[in-house]
C-alpha cells in the first residue's frame, strides 16, 4: 500500500515539476498530506477531516522521515508558487 501511495505521490511530483503540466492546488494540498495521513496526523481543519479519516489517527506531532519532510517541503514551496497558500504558515 504505501508503495502505491510513494507512485502516486511520485506521479503529483512530476506533474508539479512540469509547469505545461501543473498540478492542481488540491493535488498539491492532498499529495503533502496524504504523508501526514499515513503517519497518523489528526487533522484540524474542515476540509482535512472530510478528506482524510480522523478515526484512526493518533498524533498532533507525526513522526515523519527525512525524505518524506523534503518532499513535503518542496510541495509546499510548489504551493506558494502557484498561489495556492501564503508563505506564512
Amino acid at each position: 500500500m504505501m508503495k502505491l501511495k510513494l507512485a502516486a505521490l511520485s506521479l503529483v511530483f512530476a506533474t508539479v515539476a512540469q509547469p505545461a503540466m501543473a498540478a492542481s492546488c488540491y493535488q498539491m494540498w492532498h499529495a503533502r498530506n496524504s504523508i501526514f495521513n499515513e503517519k497518523g496526523y489528526c487533522f484540524k481543519t474542515t476540509l482535512g477531516k472530510q478528506v482524510f479519516d480522523n478515526s484512526d489517527c493518533w498524533t498532533k506531532t507525526p513522526k515523519l522521515s527525512k525524505k518524506e519532510w523534503k518532499y513535503v517541503k518542496l510541495v509546499r514551496q510548489e504551493e506558494i508558487n502557484h498561489g495556492c497558500v501564503n508563505g506564512s504558515g
